[in-house]
């Protein structure tokens, strides 16, 4: 077994997420910045999903003792490879009253600590051009709370795109909770650079 919990290799296929890059603050401090890790978040930001945003298929596998994930080789997006962490669980407030949560994963530049991508996976469903007001950050370490979020959803079958997903396997997205070398990540280029 792996310091995730399960064996070698157990992998998390095709999570339907989007590119970091494909959310960004319409109002607020961050105005046009995306979504980032949680160290570049600030509270009452609002965000808007772009109407062009791609719904991608990010596949992981897990690593023998190790706190982590690998992006696997038959993955549709991402490097294939590479390092990636949960960094938080972001919530959001829609213009409806209806919180939000979205998980934030980070994927690693080879060989460091830097952040080579961001992706955003949903645990409710995103509208386009709807607006989304940052409420709660909270960093990844909580298991409870990220892996009951993850169940509750995808039991719920949300989101509902995501319908070649294994809901027993993605409720092992607890084991994305482990805690990460997050302090230590740094943009590749662009973004707000916060961390010491």
């Amino acid at each position: 077994m792996s310091a995730l919990g399960f064996a070698e290799r157990h992998a998390l296929p095709g999570l339907p997420v989007f590119s970091a890059q494909d959310f960004r603050v319409c109002s607020g401090v961050s105005l046009g910045d995306p979504l980032g890790p949680a160290d570049e978040l600030l509270p009452d930001d609002v965000y808007r999903l772009s109407a062009s945003a791609r719904r991608m298929r990010l596949s992981l596998d897990g690593v023998d003792g190790a706190a982590h994930f690998t992006v696997a080789n038959r993955s549709r997006d991402g490097r294939w490879g590479a390092v990636v962490h949960l960094d938080c669980c972001a919530t959001f407030m829609s213009v409806n009253g209806t919180p939000v949560d979205l998980l934030i994963l980070v994927e690693l530049e080879p060989g460091t600590h830097l952040i080579a991508a961001t992706y955003l996976l949903p645990l409710a469903q995103l509208q386009p051009r709807a607006e989304y007001t940052l409420i709660a950050i909270n960093a990844a370490g909580d298991s409870g709370h990220f892996a009951g979020l993850a169940r509750l959803s995808f039991r719920n079958g949300v989101p509902a795109e995501a319908d070649d997903v294994h809901p027993e396997r993605v409720e092992q997205l607890d084991a994305l909770t482990a805690p990460a070398p997050a302090r230590a990540m740094r943009r590749m280029s662009g973004g707000k650079h916060r961390r010491a």
